[in-house]
C-alpha cells in the first residue's frame, strides 16, 4: 500500500528534470505544497525497489493540473490469461484497496484523456493489495 507521498517540481518543459520538494505520510498534505502546475506528487513504498526503466511514474499526477487518477477496481477470479471484470471505481487509492474482498482482487490507476491500453507490458502502477 503507497502511504508515502514525494512532491517534486519539474524544472524544465518536457518535465524530464526536476527537484525533490518533500516526502508527506499524508496525501492532503503533500498536495497542499503543490504552488503551481510544475508541481506534482507521487505515491512512494519505502524499501520497495523499483524497476530501473525509464516510464510513466504509476500513481503520480500533477494536483494543480487535475490529474490525479482514479482507482479500478478489478477481478481476476477463474481468470487463467490477463483478462478480468472491472468491478469498482474509486477516487482514491485507499478506498479501492479496502474494496478488494480476496487476493484475486487487484486495483490500478486510470488518467482521463489517457490511453487505456498498455501494449506489450503490465498495467503500470497496478498491484494486488492483499498479495
Amino acid at each position: 500500500m503507497h502511504n508515502n507521498w514525494l512532491v517534486g517540481k519539474t524544472t524544465n518543459a518536457e518535465g524530464t528534470e526536476w527537484e525533490f520538494q518533500g516526502i508527506f505520510d499524508n496525501v492532503d498534505v503533500a498536495v497542499s505544497q503543490c504552488k503551481n502546475e510544475n508541481y506534482f506528487v507521487g505515491p512512494v513504498i519505502l524499501n520497495e525497489v523499483v524497476p530501473d526503466v525509464t516510464r510513466t511514474w504509476p500513481g503520480a499526477w500533477y494536483p494543480k493540473n487535475n490529474t490525479k487518477p482514479l482507482w479500478v477496481v478489478c477481478d481476476h477470479s477463474g481468470s487463467t490469461d490477463n483478462t478480468y471484470k472491472v468491478s469498482a471505481l474509486y477516487d482514491n487509492e485507499f478506498d479501492a484497496i479496502n474494496a478488494c474482498i480476496n487476493l484475486n482482487y487487484f486495483i490500478g490507476p486510470i488518467y482521463l484523456n489517457a490511453p487505456d491500453h498498455w501494449p506489450d507490458e503490465e498495467w503500470p502502477g497496478s498491484y494486488y493489495p492483499s498479495k
